[in-house]
């Protein structure tokens, strides 16, 4: 992202009233006003990880799914992070999860890992319990700062992991992401020291 593309979004979001310039002795950085509005405003925004996904079928649990999708892919050479319902579960765990989120590197391979190896069935959309993306946007994986090392699966970032479960076809998607919002917000302010 070029700099004039940071300042034009830092100048949006200034107008918006979600971000600050604050002034410390020596420097200045920019401060968030309240998490809660900035991600109501990029949840909102935001037009999904983009790319190429596929998606399939299994009998196993969406956890066990993501477990094998992850080995299988990561096998191949080819980075990973688990997102949606899975995630989430790790994170903050609400409800059984029902579908797994998986993001894929692009490999560069001429053939693409084929997940029927693993015992699981190419399907539609609306029947699939394991979601396959090989995404445009760079910014569905986790910072390395971010990653948690008591969780066994590699995570994709927080936000995007609150994106992917609002898309949630369960019942009780909207329990599920407050739960994961509050925690989202309890490590942003522990890392910022902010209180909003």
């Amino acid at each position: 992202m070029s700099q004039g593309r940071v300042s034009q979004t830092l100048s949006g979001l200034v107008t918006a009233g979600l971000v600050t310039r604050r002034a410390d002795p020596g420097r200045s950085h920019w401060s968030v006003t309240d998490w809660d509005d900035l991600a109501d405003w990029w949840l909102g925004r935001y037009p999904g990880p983009g790319g190429i996904t596929t998606y399939w079928f299994g009998f196993a649990s969406a956890p066990e799914q993501a477990r094998t999708a992850v080995t299988a892919l990561r096998g191949a050479g080819v980075p990973v992070a688990v997102s949606g319902d899975v995630a989430a579960d790790a994170l903050a765990a609400w409800r059984r999860p029902l579908r797994a989120v998986v993001y894929a590197a692009p490999s560069g391979r001429s053939t693409p890992v084929d997940l029927s190896t693993v015992g699981l069935t190419p399907s539609g959309p609306d029947e699939a319990t394991l979601e396959l993306t090989v995404p445009a946007d760079p910014g569905v994986w986790a910072a390395p700062d971010d990653l948690d090392d008591r969780v066994a699966l590699p995570l994709a970032d927080g936000v995007q992991v609150l994106w992917d479960l609002q898309r949630s076809p369960a019942s009780d998607t909207d329990q599920a992401v407050a739960a994961l919002r509050a925690l989202l917000r309890t490590r942003f302010r522990a890392a910022t020291g902010q209180t909003r």
